[in-house]
């Protein structure tokens, strides 16, 4: 039977077994509430019970749907997401991530953290388009997902990046495509001073780039970044 605050309860219903080691299903109780079970003992020869007893909670239902879930980061193997609490629902105590890859393959993970929570999902495959659900989890199941998100993951470096050729006024560059291979990429070429300034940052869709109208008492240094499209 339900408890009160002060921990009492009115009579309860009974449930018979005879058998050893029985069970028995209570029905009908509601859930989030504090029950007294007592299960009463009599042997054939004997007028009275033997009573034991115990306290036990109900669980709640599954908890509401996580809210405020968004993409923060990208990187070419993870990205990082930040989800809020379920406003309403059962109490929870992690959140299921789920990602599921474009052209097939699910990953499961289950984080912890505080309120709103940032987390990196990881083990992702680089330039790949993942939809991304999260769930929040707790002694009373799992919720159904929040609305779901997609996100692209960053493709590999550039390979094979060098010059090609060097004057007092033009460095040549070229790069091979990254992996995936087959994608469309636009390429970054960013030129820095020796003491990291950055004095020229140039965009293409080729796999080569001459940067020009530099004075030749600057020392560059040059790096390649690929961004899928």
């Amino acid at each position: 039977a339900a408890v009160d605050s002060a921990g009492f309860a009115p009579s309860p219903s009974f449930v018979s077994a005879s058998q050893a080691g029985a069970t028995a299903l209570i029905p009908s109780l509601s859930e989030g509430t504090r029950y007294l079970f007592t299960v009463l003992a009599r042997t054939l020869h004997s007028s009275g019970y033997a009573a034991a007893a115990t306290l036990l909670y109900t669980p709640l239902g599954p908890p509401g749907a996580p809210s405020a879930v968004s993409v923060l980061t990208v990187r070419a193997t993870s990205v990082d997401i930040s989800v809020s609490s379920p406003s309403s629902g059962g109490h929870f105590d992690r959140f299921r991530v789920v990602s599921v890859a474009a052209g097939g393959g699910t990953i499961v993970q289950y984080v912890t953290g505080a309120d709103p929570l940032v987390t990196e999902v990881g083990v992702l495959d680089p330039g790949t388009v993942y939809t991304i659900t999260v769930s929040a989890c707790g002694p009373g199941g799992c919720t159904a997902a929040a609305p779901a998100i997609t996100a692209t993951t960053a493709p590999n470096q550039p390979t094979g990046f060098a010059a090609t050729s060097v004057s007092d006024t033009a460095v040549s560059l070229s790069w091979g495509e990254p992996s995936p291979a087959g994608l469309v990429y636009t390429y970054r070429v960013r030129a820095r001073t020796v003491d990291l300034t950055i004095v020229a940052t140039f965009v293409t869709n080729d796999g080569k780039i001459t940067v020009s109208g530099s004075p030749s008492s600057v020392s560059l240094t040059f790096g390649a970044w690929g961004a899928y499209q």
